[in-house]
């Protein structure tokens, strides 16, 4: 959508130009054929391709360095949910395997309203991440501070094609295809699932400006949980109530014994 949303706008600018109003009074005539400005929240990636992709990187015997370093990527992307510039631009030192925290130096909006955001990393994680670490300095040729430095060539960083080409590597393995995004929505989605009920520490952790944006774009808290959580709410009220009632009745029972 994003991509039609860009060629009518610049439909328009170039007849606007030259004086020609018909894509304005096709729009007008035929208003369903206009951009919606309004994104959807985007899908989580299906839990069959989950547990594809995580069987993918837990299957690290005998493993060449290009697939160690697509599974340690995969691994980040789905237990810290970066962005692609935030993954690429990471340095070796952002990885701290003894408190198992990455930290994101570079978000997104860091010129503004940005700062580094702290991410755990789950135990089930850890191990691909340690085995990539250990060849990595085998294939940094550059001697770079990145975390997933080129192979060949003259950058310090890989470049977002890079990236893309590592993707493809997996979904050449594994049947599954997925973006950065993707991983991101279902980094949020899964941690609102296991128990986080705050929006707020979600959002942060994803490094949003606003829980808007989080909700939105991204994740919500499912109405099954939210549903549960009344039903709690109601069940501690109806509880506590029975208590102050059975409270009560002792109470009488002790003044008529004495």
């Amino acid at each position: 959508m994003s991509e039609y949303t860009k060629e009518v706008s610049a439909l328009i600018n170039l007849f606007d130009y030259v004086g020609n109003s018909a894509v304005r009074q096709c729009l007008t005539r035929f208003p369903m054929l206009r951009p919606s400005s309004k994104r959807s929240r985007r899908d989580v990636i299906p839990s069959s391709d989950y547990s594809r992709l995580y069987e993918y990187i837990q299957n690290q015997a005998g493993a060449a360095y290009p697939e160690v370093r697509a599974r340690a990527l995969v691994a980040l992307a789905l237990c810290v949910g970066p962005r692609t510039k935030e993954i690429r631009l990471a340095d070796v030192e952002d990885l701290d395997v003894i408190r198992w925290i990455f930290t994101v130096k570079h978000p997104k909006g860091e010129d503004s309203y940005a700062d580094a955001r702290f991410v755990p990393i789950p135990p089930s994680f850890r191990a691909v991440l340690l085995e990539y670490l250990e060849v990595r300095e085998d294939h940094n040729p550059r001697k770079s501070s990145a975390l997933f430095p080129p192979a060949r060539g003259c950058s310090l960083y890989l470049s977002g094609n890079s990236i893309r080409k590592i993707l493809k590597s997996v979904h050449d393995s594994t049947g599954v295809i997925f973006s950065f995004q993707d991983a991101r929505r279902t980094f949020g989605q899964s941690y609102l699932d296991a128990g986080i009920d705050s929006i707020e520490d979600v959002s942060v952790l994803m490094g949003h400006a606003t829980t808007k944006t989080t909700e939105d774009y991204y994740c919500r808290r499912r109405n099954s949980r939210a549903a549960e959580a009344a039903r709690r709410t109601w069940d501690e009220k109806i509880r506590s109530a029975e208590d102050g009632v059975r409270t009560h009745d002792l109470r009488i029972s002790l003044e008529e014994v004495c």
